[in-house]
């Protein structure tokens, strides 16, 4: 879980509200970003696609992921009131390194209302090239 700058936000399970199988992970109330971090490890040279399905409440300014490569992907993602699948691919390209590692961020982005939720489900990481990427 990842919080900063805020006031009652909480991130939890949620069984109750899900795109597909059990259970999809919810962000909820005054926050600045409230939502998960994870570090990956993968391969260096290569293409991914980070995919997800996300929904919010109306009260909710916007959602936000973060891939932290070099460089940086850092994207706000508007409200929507149904399950919405969304996608970004990338190149992770460390010349000096077999392996990389960086950081995933899924957020709610300025919670500015209690009733401001984001909900994200079927979250995958999928290699796209792997046998590298062509040097520009």
């Amino acid at each position: 879980m990842y919080h900063n700058r805020m006031v009652n936000a909480t991130v939890t399970l949620d069984r109750a509200v899900k795109h597909s199988g059990n259970i999809s992970v919810t962000a909820k109330g005054l926050t600045d970003y409230s939502g998960l971090m994870r570090y990956i490890r993968v391969k260096s040279q290569a293409r991914y696609r980070l995919s997800f399905w996300y929904l919010t409440t109306s009260e909710t300014r916007h959602a936000f992921y973060g891939i932290m490569v070099n460089p940086q992907i850092r994207e706000h993602i508007p409200p929507v009131d149904q399950w919405t699948r969304f996608e970004k691919v990338f190149t992770v390209s460390h010349p000096k390194a077999a392996e990389a590692t960086f950081l995933i961020l899924l957020c709610l982005r300025h919670g500015g209302s209690e009733k401001s939720q984001v909900w994200f489900d079927d979250v995958r990481l999928e290699m796209l090239a792997p046998e590298g990427v062509e040097q520009q």
